[in-house]
């Protein structure tokens, strides 16, 4: 990660708007076009737009910790991301307990396709990781598939 890796921050703020966009509306179809289809030029090598348009490739958080104006919180590029994310949404999404939920669910979801898409040892995480807005996304998504099995939505 460079300090020029910041330049494609305004393309990973459309990357989540389209994402929590998807969600909000269940469209599973779009959000698979969305994490799976973008694809970038990135130091001279084509990339899946996911690769490079997350919170944690942006710029590592503890990186981010020490630069003024970025929350000191356990993952500030995320909560950067939805604090500019939210008024940009607040026409689909206008309840902010909503938004955070779609917007965790997003950054596990990302997660967990990049884990699929890259099979790298690493996945981004996020603001869900410490669950400091009490979203509980890995749990809600959890017992979604134990539920729902082969017909999960997101499958």
């Amino acid at each position: 990660m460079t300090w020029a890796d910041l330049s494609q921050y305004p393309a990973a703020l459309l990357l989540y708007a389209g994402g929590v966009g998807a969600l909000a509306g269940d469209r599973y179809d779009n959000l698979r076009a969305v994490v799976l289809e973008p694809h970038l030029l990135y130091h001279r090598e084509r990339r899946m737009a996911i690769e490079v348009l997350n919170a944690e490739t942006l710029m590592d958080p503890a990186q981010a910790a020490r630069v003024a104006g970025l929350p000191k919180t356990f993952a500030p590029m995320s909560d950067r991301l939805a604090t500019d994310l939210r008024p940009l949404v607040a026409d689909v999404v206008p309840d902010e307990a909503r938004f955070d939920r779609l917007f965790d669910r997003f950054e596990y979801l990302l997660g967990l396709v990049y884990l699929d898409a890259t099979k790298a040892a690493w996945a981004p995480t996020g603001r869900f990781a410490a669950d400091q807005y009490g979203t509980g996304v890995d749990q809600v998504v959890d017992a979604e598939i134990k539920a729902d099995g082969a017909s999960w939505a997101p499958l």
